[in-house]
Formats: structure tokens, C-alpha cells, sequence
């Protein structure tokens, strides 16, 4: 990904607040169709989000809707960071089936947390930190991941410097 890559995806991903907050987590549509993942791709996200963000005594990454998030932000993005996401999601499960014989999908969820135990330790790392990555960076941004890093304390409504003078 190039520099000029990066600076795109990062002022997508600045956008993202706000879109995600005229998005309801709790009212989810009934009917939702994925427009950049196809239905496997999307059931492998799911999988994967819920077993980097779980849920605790909050809602995690796949009770936040991360992966319709993430199918909007890579709809509307460039090819260079959709192919990329794409490729890291096919290495998933090519390393899931040469390591237990079949897709990421079809797994318990200890085999799951065994194939992703042994990609973050394999030359595939790159590509599983970058999956981690934009599911942290989303899920951060929706009204669960916001409330969840800011547990317990009372954030200002407005971030910018005072001037005091």
C-alpha cells in the first residue's frame, strides 16, 4: 500500500464516527446484504471479529456489526486497499485448510483460536495484523468500542485545545 493509499483509508476512516453514529447498534436491519464481501468473506469476518474483540460484560466486534461496517468502508474504498483486505481474508483460510483441512468458517472456535494462535506466530503475521488492525479500528469507533475504551470515565463532548488566554 502506498503512502497515498494510507492517507485515504485514514480520511475514510476518520469519516467512519460519523457515519456510524446515524447507524442504530441495536436496531440492525432485518435484511442486510453484504455489497463488497460475498457471503463466505462475510461469515469469515464474523468469525474472525468475534474471536479478536469477544464480548464481556460489553458488546464485542461482532455484536457491534464490524463486519457491515467494514463491507461499507471497503465498498466505498480504493481497489489497492480492497484486493489487500481480500487477500489477507483468502490467506486466512488457506492457512486454516493447510493446517486443519478446511475453511476458517467451518471450525470450532478452538480451532479457530488455535489457527489464528499459529498465523500471528507464522511468516502470514503481517497479513493476520492488518485483518486485527482494521477490526480494532473499527470496532473503536462504533458506540460499544467507544463506550468500552472509555469504561468508567466521562469523556468531553468536545476534544479541541481552549485557547486560555
Amino acid at each position: 500500500m502506498q503512502r497515498r493509499d494510507v492517507l485515504k483509508l485514514g480520511a475514510s476512516l476518520a469519516a467512519l464516527p460519523a457515519a456510524l453514529a446515524q447507524t442504530p447498534v441495536a436496531a440492525p436491519p432485518i435484511s442486510w446484504t453484504p455489497s463488497f464481501f460475498n457471503a463466505h468473506q462475510n461469515d469469515t469476518v464474523i468469525d474472525f471479529v468475534d474471536l479478536v474483540i469477544p464480548a464481556t460484560d460489553t458488546p464485542g466486534a461482532k455484536d457491534a456489526l464490524v463486519n457491515r461496517y467494514l463491507d461499507k468502508l471497503l465498498a466505498a474504498s480504493d481497489h489497492p486497499a480492497q484486493n489487500e483486505f481480500a487477500r489477507d481474508l483468502d490467506l486466512l483460510d488457506r492457512f486454516s485448510r493447510q493446517n486443519i483441512g478446511v475453511d476458517f468458517v467451518r471450525l470450532t472456535s478452538e480451532q479457530q483460536r488455535s489457527v489464528l494462535e499459529n498465523m500471528f506466530a507464522s511468516p502470514q503475521r503481517l497479513s493476520f495484523d492488518r485483518l486485527k488492525g482494521w477490526t480494532a479500528r473499527i470496532y473503536y469507533a462504533t458506540r460499544p468500542g467507544f463506550e468500552e475504551l472509555n469504561k468508567g470515565v466521562q469523556m468531553p463532548i468536545r476534544f479541541a485545545c481552549v485557547n486560555t488566554k
